[in-house]
């Protein structure tokens, strides 16, 4: 059973990077999702149910790599979805923020 990643990102240029650093250092391959607003995030994760949630991480792409190294991850065992959010407004961003802090299966981060 694969574990399901969701990285939700609200900036194309650290999406495409992270895409790039993802597909060439792990050999994953990313399924990218482009969200317009708030609606379109909560459409867009209803059928994901991910294992783990990445909200803009603080480290930037760099982070990111070295915990999906510590988890062995790879194209067998890891499912990757990019969700690029570029309109969130301040007040879902923080409540995004909010729900990964608090996500049940939680190893997730956020900004």
């Amino acid at each position: 059973m694969k574990t399901k990643v969701l990285i939700i990102e609200d900036n194309a240029y650290k999406t495409f990077t992270t895409k790039q650093v993802l597909e060439t250092q792990l050999k994953l391959q990313v399924n990218v999702v482009d969200c317009e607003g708030g609606q379109d995030v909560v459409r867009a994760t209803e059928g994901i149910d991910p294992d783990m949630i990445v909200f803009c991480p603080n480290g930037g792409v760099a982070e990111l790599l070295e915990k999906m190294k510590k988890r062995r991850t790879n194209r067998r065992n890891t499912e990757i979805t990019l969700m690029l959010a570029e309109d969130l407004d301040d007040e879902l961003a923080k409540r995004v923020k909010e729900f990964v802090t608090n996500y049940p299966k939680r190893i997730a981060s956020a900004a």
